[in-house]
């Protein structure tokens, strides 16, 4: 009887101790996973951030271009629209994380919210498009032009000292 005892006293300490066992290392990975998950997260939000700062640097440059002689408006409108185009999909981007966790992946749901979003965004879109076609197109022609002249002045200013007609002697 105290054979017995002992055994299923045993079974049952083995028991529990291998319970032990188990719950520690499922512990242990979903500590892993989530230390996993974490690591993930912040690689995601590192090349958000790395994005962000590239479009920023995108706009200065940009607008010391577009301020600039070395560029003219076809080159002012492509860099635009390619500046927006950037900004807008880095926007869809953003929202489309924070959709999908809302809809939990629901493609009628995500699709919705998307066209939904795109009919806020597009006409922004256009607005801005339209902005940097006609009034920064058109100060960077203001700008060139006025480096013709300041350059057509100095040459006039040059070819002046070089023909002074009381020089001149018949």
């Amino acid at each position: 009887m105290i054979q017995a005892k002992d055994s299923l006293f045993s079974q049952d300490k083995i028991a529990q101790i291998q319970a032990l066992s188990f719950e520690e290392s499922m512990r242990q990975q979903n500590i892993a996973l989530a230390k996993e998950q974490e690591a993930e997260e912040r690689k995601t939000n590192i090349q958000y951030g790395i994005v962000a700062i590239g479009l920023v640097c995108l706009l200065v440059v940009f607008l010391l271009l577009s301020n600039s002689v070395i560029i003219n408006g076809k080159w002012i409108r492509f860099l635009g629209i390619l500046g927006l185009l950037l900004v807008f999909e880095f926007l869809n981007l953003i929202f489309h994380g924070f959709i999908a966790k809302i809809t939990h992946h629901s493609p009628i749901w995500m699709l919705l919210i998307m066209v939904a979003l795109a009919s806020v965004l597009i006409p922004f879109h256009h607005k801005i498009e339209h902005w940097v076609s006609d009034k920064v197109v058109a100060k960077n022609k203001r700008i060139l032009i006025a480096a013709a002249k300041r350059t057509l002045e100095k040459l006039e200013g040059t070819a002046d000292v070089g023909q002074n007609p009381e020089n001149d002697e018949p």
